[in-house]
C-alpha cells in the first residue's frame, strides 16, 4: 500500500526516533509520499487545590530550547527526503496529533509505543493508547 502522507510525533525518545525510522523508510518506498514530523509542546498549569501554577518563562524557555534542538535533530535525519517537514503543535499532544492527522489529510500515523516514564504514564496515560483509541487515521505503533 502507498501512503500519501504520513505523520510522525516525535518527542525524542527512543521509541518515538525508531518510529521515525521507519517512517523515513516508508515514505522513501514512494518519492510522492509526505512526511511530516511533529513535536508537541504541552505546557500543562499544575493546579493544586485551589491555586493554579503556571509555568514561568524560564521553564517555557527551556522547553522552546529543547524543541528546537529536536527539530534541528529531525531535519538533518530528512535531508534525503524531498517531501517532508518539521511543525511544532501546542497542547494535549494525543489531541493535537489527531487534529493534525485529520485536518491535514495524513493517512498513516507512525509513533513509538511510549515516551513517558512508568509513573507518568500512570498519572497521565499513554499519548499512543489516546491517539490509538480515538484517531481515525490508522496508526502504526513501532517498537
Amino acid at each position: 500500500m502507498e501512503f500519501k502522507h504520513i505523520l510522525v510525533p516525535y518527542d525524542g525518545s527512543k521509541p518515538s526516533i525508531q518510529a521515525l525510522d521507519r517512517a523515513i523508510w516508508l515514505a522513501s518506498l514512494s518519492p510522492s509520499t509526505q512526511l511530516t514530523v511533529a513535536h508537541v509542546i504541552y505546557m500543562q498549569p499544575l493546579v493544586v487545590a485551589d491555586m493554579t501554577f503556571f509555568p514561568n518563562e524560564e521553564f517555557q524557555n527551556h522547553m522552546q530550547d529543547h524543541a528546537n534542538a529536536l527539530i534541528e535533530d529531525v531535519e538533518t535525519r530528512l535531508s534525503a527526503l524531498e517531501n517532508s517537514k518539521v511543525v511544532v503543535l501546542s497542547g494535549s499532544p494525543a489531541s493535537r496529533i489527531i487534529e493534525y492527522a485529520e485536518a491535514e489529510n495524513c493517512d498513516l500515523i507512525v509513533m513509538g509505543s511510549r515516551g513517558l516514564g512508568t509513573i507518568q504514564e500512570l498519572m497521565l496515560g499513554s499519548v499512543s493508547h489516546n491517539v490509538v483509541q480515538h484517531s481515525k487515521v490508522p496508526v502504526l505503533i513501532a517498537k
